[in-house]
């Protein structure tokens, strides 16, 4: 009982948020990067002054974005992540991209 107690969060009430997006792996994935930053920078629920970052994976369904953000009150971490990924796809089909498709599951059933 003599010792401080460490918060994770040191009494911020701001959280990480991620939307997470697929696209077919044959796209300019520098201009995907830059567009998902802005489309968070720009979003009214980050938190300013914090990091934006895009991650991007290849993966077997093809090419994996991560768009991670502060959001600016954790209530609203669903609106957030909402509007990230709305606006998101919006951007990529006036891009015209394509989504990536999961592949067909077979279950040897005929």
């Amino acid at each position: 009982m003599d010792e401080g107690i460490a918060n994770a969060t040191s009494g911020n009430r701001s959280l990480l948020c991620v939307a997470e997006f697929y696209l077919h792996p044959d796209h300019d994935a520098v201009g995907v990067q830059a567009q998902l930053a802005q489309i968070a920078e720009s979003s009214i629920h980050r938190k300013p002054d914090t990091p934006v970052s895009v991650i991007v994976m290849e993966q077997p369904r093809g090419t994996q974005y991560r768009l991670k953000a502060y959001v600016k009150e954790s209530r609203d971490q669903f609106l957030f992540i909402t509007d990230l990924t709305v606006r998101g796809k919006e951007a990529f089909r006036s891009m015209g991209l394509r989504f990536a498709q999961a592949p067909y599951a077979t279950t040897g059933a005929k």
